[in-house]
């Protein structure tokens, strides 16, 4: 692993990201993700069905595989069809936020080796912001401008500080692959 994590930014336009919300919005199933135990997390998370949302989201998914081949070297499975993502509000309303943690999976079979997260906000907010934990913590802000992917391993510690004004809107998904040994 040569990088802690990896980014891109403007891998959306505004259309794009009206376009993807759209789509989350119509397409949001009866599943559920709770947080991490312990951990305070204020945040609306609807998840959504890979086969509902591929068509507009495999740019995201095709950018955080090369930043696997780039940077991380995970040997990564493909995202199946019952796969989710999580369709993340971070509102001002219930100071949206998520405390420290790490993305876990309970699958026996297999570890989740990358997060990936997209900002699809449509209108600027305030608070919100990304932070790494490694060797301490570092503040991420380039994550906070709609249309950038951030690619990091599940088992870094992050967290998203509360949201102040406005809402912070974000798409997750979890890259796996073999256990970890």
């Amino acid at each position: 692993m040569i990088f802690q994590y990896y980014i891109f930014e403007d891998i959306y336009n505004q259309e794009e990201l009206k376009e993807i919300n759209d789509v989350l919005d119509s397409n949001k199933s009866n599943l559920y993700d709770g947080p991490a135990p312990g951990v305070i997390k204020t945040s609306k998370v609807d998840l959504v069905l890979w086969k509902n949302c591929k068509k507009i989201l495999n740019k995201m998914y095709q950018y955080s595989v090369r930043a696997n081949e780039i940077a991380f070297g995970f040997s990564l499975f493909n995202y199946g069809e019952e796969n989710a993502v999580n369709y993340n509000l971070y509102n001002e309303k219930n100071s949206g936020e998520y405390g420290w943690h790490s993305d876990m999976n309970v699958h026996l079979a297999s570890d989740f080796k990358l997060t990936a997260i997209l900002n699809i906000s449509e209108e600027s907010f305030k608070g919100g912001e990304f932070d790494l934990f490694v060797n301490g913590e570092m503040n991420i802000p380039r994550i906070d401008k709609p249309g950038s992917l951030l690619v990091f391993p599940t088992f870094t510690m992050h967290r998203v500080r509360p949201v102040t004004q406005g809402v912070r809107k974000t798409v997750s998904m979890w890259l796996s692959g073999p256990k970890f040994i």
